[in-house]
């Protein structure tokens, strides 16, 4: 089958919303060469899935695209109509499985030096104008350095050049519960997916329901099951990274144990995708960490985040680590503030992915100690303040 041949019965087996979202743009799809049309249908196959922003951002990506004349949209598709394609691959079922006939595109495209080729098209064709209407401002807070005593005094150098460094902002007993009040103010609706809390140990207490929970601790039955599972893949002979990859993917929420978590099904796919296809995320905290703020930002593209990294446990080979029966944790505070300073760096570049610098603030700061960086419009880049100052004044002054 070629795109031009799809009809609203080729999306008989979809779930419900995807077969209508489907069926809504099925001219587009129709136009589509056969080297892209399964990336989209990649998208649309789990749009039950997804999280209500990435909805409205693969949409808005159809619709701009349905809205260009027709020699734009010939000239964005060109170069893929120039992918030479293996004979036989039309008649794979890429329309019922996309990914699998995806994962056989791309290797067959670095084979045959055409990837930097479906690269470039692939970038213009997203290339969707921003909505500058709906910017949101957005409000990330990274906590680091949990348990760590030895100074640091590098911490947030890849971060310092982008806002200021405040020296001596002070911590309390009181300033967990007053970054929860600074992050959930309750004022007006909050609709759902927009606030998140993500741990890397057990998790501080947060009274509103209106917050969104991934901690290490929590999900530990999803981790240790996985781990299992990979653990058996190891034990049962050859199979390779690709073939224990193909198998984790095939975890259903009930199999991966993300089902006596939440009842929510949308993050019971999103807890159990965590694990299936983050590296190290089931063996090392600050791994957890730094994939679920990537992903969350990605996909949910919340209004507010909360990251709290804590102590990883220390390195062992994989075989120790794989074996959830005889891993004794033994934690790595020190080595985990390291891994948590370069992570809170590519948490901002996540975030500048998805909201323009005049509508973000963003503050790194070390658990327990006087040492931040605050990011915002209004902080001065590269300014370092030594003096005294509070979270709200902080946020007064420089927020």
């Amino acid at each position: 089958m070629t795109p031009d041949q799809l009809t609203a019965a080729s999306f008989a087996g979809y779930s419900p919303q995807a077969r209508q979202f489907a069926i809504a743009h099925l001219g587009l799809l129709q136009q589509l060469p056969i080297a892209v049309a399964p990336a989209f249908l990649r998208e649309i196959i789990v749009f039950d899935l997804r999280f209500p922003a990435e909805r409205r951002t693969f949409e808005r990506q159809c619709v701009w695209l349905e809205s260009l004349a027709p020699e734009q949209r010939a000239r964005l598709l060109a170069p893929f109509r120039q992918i030479s394609m293996p004979a036989g691959m039309a008649a794979k079922d890429w329309v019922g499985s996309p990914q699998a006939f995806l994962e056989e595109l791309t290797a067959y495209l670095w084979s045959s030096s055409q990837i930097d080729a479906y690269r470039r098209a692939a970038q213009d064709l997203l290339a969707a104008p921003l909505d500058e209407t709906h910017q949101k401002d957005r409000l990330v807070i990274v906590v680091v350095g949990k348990d760590a005593t030895a100074p640091s005094p590098q911490l947030f150098r890849k971060l310092a050049p982008h806002g200021v460094t405040l020296h001596n902002l002070q911590w309390t007993a009181a300033t967990p519960r007053q970054l929860h009040a600074t992050l959930w103010n309750d004022a007006g609706s909050v609709a759902p997916y927009t606030r998140w809390y993500i741990d890397g140990g057990e998790p501080w207490p947060h009274d509103t329901a209106s917050v969104d929970l991934l901690s290490y601790a929590q999900l530990q039955p999803v981790r240790e099951n996985v781990l299992e599972r990979m653990n058996r893949f190891t034990q049962s002979g050859p199979g390779g990274a690709e073939a224990m990859r193909r198998m984790l993917e095939g975890l259903h929420s009930a199999e991966s144990g993300a089902d006596t978590v939440t009842s929510d099904p949308l993050m019971q796919h999103f807890i159990t995708m965590l694990f299936v296809e983050g590296s190290g995320t089931q063996i090392y905290s600050t791994s957890y960490v730094q994939w679920a703020a990537r992903e969350t930002l990605r996909r949910a593209q919340p209004e507010q985040l909360l990251v709290r990294f804590a102590p990883r446990q220390r390195q062992r080979t994989l075989n120790q680590l794989f074996d959830a029966a005889t891993n004794v944790e033994v934690p790595d505070p020190e080595g985990s503030l390291r891994d948590a300073d370069i992570s809170a760096y590519y948490i901002l570049l996540d975030l500048l992915r998805i909201a323009d610098p005049a509508h973000i603030t963003f503050l790194a700061w070390r658990e327990n100690q006087g040492h931040a960086v605050l990011i915002s419009p209004r902080a001065p880049a590269g300014h370092v303040d030594d003096s005294p100052i509070d979270l709200t004044t902080a946020f007064t002054k420089y927020a």
